[in-house]
């Protein structure tokens, strides 16, 4: 269970690092254009690690949203709940507590 819970936590604390290094690069690219990219792609010279899943490998979820940006990763449980941080945990059909979801980078 210890390695489990630190395995956990070195997962989420990667996945927080490189969201904020990507989070530069989406300033960077606000501050010369006026507004943020429609996709990651159109970030120059980003370092293609910088937007992947650490868990599952694969590209981190990114959506253009009015003045601001979603930006965050599926999390722990690997499921995509739209960047809906956290919410209700099933256990046998019933709510037991809230559950930690995506894990997602506060936007401007």
């Amino acid at each position: 269970m210890i390695t489990y819970l630190l395995n956990a936590t070195l997962a989420k604390a990667e996945t927080y690092l490189r969201m904020g290094r990507l989070a530069c690069f989406l300033e960077r690219y606000y501050l010369k254009q006026g507004h943020y990219p429609e996709k990651l792609d159109e970030l120059p010279d980003l370092p293609p690690h910088l937007n992947q899943e650490v868990l599952s490998e694969q590209p981190l979820h990114y959506q253009r949203k009015g003045n601001g940006y979603l930006l965050y990763s599926v999390g722990l449980d690997r499921t995509d709940h739209g960047g809906v941080p956290s919410g209700p945990r099933v256990v046998a059909g019933q709510n037991v507590q809230n559950a930690d979801y995506d894990w997602v980078w506060p936007s401007p």
